[in-house]
């Protein structure tokens, strides 16, 4: 996220108060984030070691990894996040 929103700001040379501004606000979002998965783990009673619980994190692994780069994909996004290779993830919950 950040480097998309300094490209948009009109790059590098915007200084280091809008680095820390964008920081902030990529912050703000992942912990709003994580606070909406929190509301709908404690709603739905899912674990955190459940299928619904994995598919949830995954969707938040996703988010945080498209933040950083919009065009990462699910491959990436295991790599960054499980250290593992997508296919390994499908297996969890017989996932296909």
């Amino acid at each position: 996220m950040i480097q998309h929103a300094l490209s948009f700001l009109g790059g590098a040379q915007i200084g280091k108060g809008w680095y820390l501004i964008v920081k902030q606000v990529q912050g703000f979002i992942e912990e709003q984030v994580s606070d909406a998965i929190a509301l709908v783990r404690e709603e739905f009673g899912f674990d955190y070691d459940s299928p619904e619980g994995d598919a949830i994190q995954l969707v938040y692994s996703a988010l945080l990894c498209r933040l950083d780069n919009p065009n990462a994909t699910m491959d990436e996004v295991a790599w960054k996040k499980y250290d593992m290779p997508l296919y390994e993830i499908h297996t969890w919950w017989h996932w296909s």
